[in-house]
């Protein structure tokens, strides 16, 4: 290395130690992408090899008196994520949170009666979890080891490790992971709670039968398949959802290549 790179490295290193000084802890090689917004009244901890962007829109960790955020190590937060806390928001290690995500454990306000305060509960999302993008985590939840929460879900509750959840309320999809077989996955409850639907399409049912399944409908059961099979879908393949029974032959079809190609 260079001993300009080493200099711009320091400097690097000196303006992100700069930019989170409102923490009472910082571990080892974090990294800042943006300028993030550190409001501490109370404490907040974050471990080794943090990553935290803040481009194109700023990030947000903020605690009240008495609150704390206990982030671990490795742990991976994408830009205009919003994490408060009034009692304790706890992140294991290794967990991903998506852009535009908000974690709080308390709803700042009584139902009835806005001005008053309720009461926080603390949230812990464990080990491994991974948060899609504009994922709402409310007060008191628990997100287990391992688990996958799809994008736009409301996490209320607990969310057992291991598992695809998706909705509003988040429900389970499947297990995460899963796919050894296609049967591993409910696909029509899986596209019902993507697409935020009443009850489950039935195999003929496409597009033209479902008015949430448009383009932006379809991108997001794409991105729930994949994530549910670890497979990744060709644009000929996107072009053959035409209904779900079409949708079930596709994901044969891409497994069978990934297992070919294994």
């Amino acid at each position: 290395m260079s001993p300009r790179l080493s200099v711009v490295d320091r400097l690097r290193s000196a303006r992100t130690r700069l930019l989170l000084r409102g923490a009472n802890h910082v571990g080892r090689s974090p990294t800042l992408a943006g300028q993030p917004l550190l409001m501490n009244l109370g404490a907040i901890v974050i471990g080794d090899d943090f990553f935290l962007s803040s481009r194109p829109a700023p990030s947000h960790l903020s605690t009240d008196a008495g609150g704390r955020i206990v982030i671990g190590n490795r742990v991976s937060i994408s830009y205009g994520a919003a994490i408060s806390s009034r009692a304790e928001v706890a992140i294991g290690d290794d967990v991903e949170v998506g852009p535009f995500s908000v974690i709080m454990d308390s709803d700042y306000h009584v139902v009835g009666d806005r001005s008053a305060l309720d009461e926080p509960l603390p949230v812990r999302i464990e080990a491994g979890a991974r948060l899609g993008a504009r994922v709402t985590v409310l007060r008191g939840s628990i997100i287990g080891a391992g688990a996958v929460v799809l994008g736009g879900s409301v996490v209320s509750g607990k969310v057992a490790p291991g598992t695809l959840v998706s909705g509003v309320p988040a429900r389970v999809v499947a297990a995460s992971g899963a796919g050894s077989e296609t049967e591993a996955v409910d696909l029509p409850r899986l596209v019902m709670n993507v697409l935020g639907l009443s009850t489950p399409p039935a195999d003929t049912d496409g597009p033209d039968q479902i008015r949430e399944w448009d383009s932006l409908g379809a991108l997001k059961i794409v991105l729930a398949i994949e994530e549910a099979y670890g497979i990744a879908l060709s644009e000929q393949e996107l072009k053959a959802m035409v209904s779900l029974a079409e949708l079930a032959r596709v994901i044969e079809t891409a497994r069978a290549r990934l297992g070919n190609a294994g």
